[in-house]
């Protein structure tokens, strides 16, 4: 079990928007923003908050309010759909409750309004690394670029590829995809990766992952790679944007977008 005392730091920039770090008090580290926090239960929470206006340094009073993944106010990841703390002070240390779970928090301070609104993961919070389909079986869709060209395409099982949808492709649970990159001319000296763009507004980074970004295309013919639909937390609908791109950003794909079935 391990215990976190956020140090929320905020600058404000204009009258609404604030330069918001993240530490953990207790041991010093940072906690990223860009990526979902993960926790255990039985982990521990506690939040500080200190925002920084014209150069001067406030301690206001604050509340962190909780929501689940449908936006309605959450009760069950803590045991409490909110915490408070008075001006000058830290909130009470909150217990994880939740085996397996999303959690969005804000933090809105007295006179300044809300300061930022990360998320909180709890369970294993592995992302998949993978798998080669046995035998005959062919991924629910093969996402094929012809490297080094911009274009994407796409197979559905053992059907001919066709261009990637402008509009899309719906993806369900459980179905798999696959990254393979089809090679012309000079082979690429370095990795080649469909890459997911960071969206604040969804709870996994792709419909594969949690938290990793870059998803490996398999080059033939080294064995392929398929990667399992299994955001469940996202609603039905969410558009996931990814494109091929070289380890160093130099060749770059078209954009194409997966949707949540």
């Amino acid at each position: 079990m391990s215990d976190f005392l956020i140090q929320v730091s905020a600058e404000a920039q204009g009258s609404k928007h604030f330069k918001v770090t993240l530490k953990n008090y207790l041991d010093g580290s940072t906690i990223p923003l860009t990526t979902t926090m993960e926790v255990q239960p039985g982990d521990r929470l506690a939040w500080n908050l200190q925002v920084v206006s014209n150069g001067t340094v406030y301690n206001p009073a604050f509340q962190v309010n909780f929501f689940g993944s449908s936006g309605a106010s959450d009760s069950s990841f803590f045991g409490q759909s909110a915490i408070s703390a008075a001006s000058g002070q830290t909130t009470q240390f909150l217990t994880v409750l939740a085996l397996q779970e999303i959690v969005k928090y804000t933090v809105v301070a007295d006179g300044f309004g809300q300061i930022l609104d990360p998320k909180i993961q709890t369970g294993d919070g592995t992302d998949g690394i993978g798998f080669t389909p046995a035998g005959n079986m062919a991924p629910t869709y093969t996402v094929i670029w012809n490297y080094p060209d911009t274009y994407l395409y796409y197979q559905a099982g053992q059907n001919p590829a066709q261009p990637f949808p402008p509009s899309g492709l719906t993806v369900n649970l459980k179905d798999t995809v696959a990254f393979v990159a089809n090679v012309t001319g000079d082979p690429p000296t370095q990795g080649l990766n469909a890459v997911f763009a960071f969206d604040a507004t969804h709870f996994w980074i792709s419909p594969f992952t949690q938290s990793q970004q870059d998803l490996p295309f398999s080059v033939p013919p080294n064995a392929i790679n398929a990667y399992e639909v299994v955001d469940r937390i996202d609603p039905a609908g969410t558009v996931f944007s990814f494109n091929g791109q070289t380890d160093d950003g130099s060749i770059v794909s078209e954009t194409r977008q997966f949707i949540l079935g």
